[in-house]
């Protein structure tokens, strides 16, 4: 599979998550790093995956979307089907 879009990457986390790579088969869903600081109030959909010290404040929205470490998602913001690069800033909504 070729990572190279931003798409394919997503779809290969959505996979793992799934559990149709054997190594990544039982992870947790959504998987969060440890570090990551997600705020009670936010919802994280299980196609999730949050890098260590990410941040998603207060009813925030997260979906088929990879946080790389460092990333923030302000109070009220959607994402969906991303890519945020490492110290990557969604501002509040």
């Amino acid at each position: 599979m070729d990572l190279g879009t931003g798409p394919a990457y997503v779809q290969a986390h959505v996979d793992a998550l799934d559990g149709r790579i054997e190594a990544y088969r039982g992870v947790a869903r959504p998987l969060v790093a440890p570090g990551a600081d997600v705020d009670p109030e936010a919802q994280l959909g299980n196609h999730t995956v949050v890098g260590e010290g990410a941040r998603i404040e207060a009813a925030a929205r997260v979906d088929r979307s990879v946080l790389h470490p460092g990333a923030r998602v302000g109070a009220g913001a959607a994402v969906t089907g991303s890519v945020l690069g490492p110290r990557s800033v969604v501002g509040p909504r």
